[in-house]
């Protein structure tokens, strides 16, 4: 069992590699999240195929190995009451942020068309399978892999200091904002062995995010 998980946390470790090369190119094209993207040429296209990359990556590893892995961890199951109202409360809380992050960030140039719009429809769609994607591997796989070999709390740091180096591409605030949330993400997939409820508060943080600066951008380009 312990060079079967060796090699899952190899392959882990190369996966991370990968994504993290995607991420810096992706940051040299100027692709780097929604907003940017839509200032760039052919720039929605691009961010869905880094999104999908992202996908086979962090979702091959389960897809592989799940015969051998913790069913668990995306199986539903039933979540007693405090799990349920720690969820929904760290979700709604992650909303509220959002959206005044989005609100009070300065809006960069874009460009908005009616296949835009289209498109954006998609790339909403692609975006959470990628964050389920990325949950799985990173509050689940990893995380999990990692409480075997170094304990809970070593591996909380290391898949934080993991998550926050994926995040270095992107602002400052998301840098600092990536750490107490890490953690937060790893506690709540401890405690409920889940990788969902990681996932709903990730899905809510950057929909409520990503939706409202793309309708502010919107609105500034219809005032123009």
């Amino acid at each position: 069992m312990i060079n079967y998980d060796l090699k899952i946390l190899a392959l882990s470790g190369l996966v991370f590699l990968v994504y993290f090369l995607v991420s810096w190119k992706s940051k040299k094209l100027g692709i780097g999240n929604l907003e940017s993207a839509l200032s760039v040429e052919n720039g929605l296209e691009q961010i869905n195929i880094k999104h999908s990359i992202g996908i086979v990556s962090f979702g091959m590893i389960f897809l592989i190995f799940s015969p051998e892995f913790d069913v668990h961890l995306t199986g539903i199951r039933e979540f007693n009451l405090v799990e349920i109202i720690v969820v929904v409360l760290l979700i709604s809380l992650a909303i509220i942020i959002s959206i005044r992050s989005a609100r009070s960030t300065e809006i960069h140039k874009a460009k908005i068309d009616i296949p835009t719009i289209q498109r954006i429809r998609y790339y909403f769609i692609v975006r959470t399978i990628f964050l389920f994607s990325y949950e799985l591997f990173f509050r689940g796989i990893l995380f999990f892999l990692l409480i075997d070999f170094v304990g809970v709390i070593w591996a909380i740091l290391i898949v934080t200091g993991s998550y926050i180096l994926i995040h270095i591409f992107d602002s400052k605030v998301e840098i600092i904002g990536s750490l107490p949330f890490g953690i937060i993400l790893c506690l709540i997939s401890y405690f409920t062995h889940s990788i969902w409820g990681p996932f709903a508060i990730h899905l809510g943080l950057s929909m409520a995010f990503e939706l409202t600066r793309f309708s502010l951008i919107n609105q500034k380009i219809v005032k123009s």
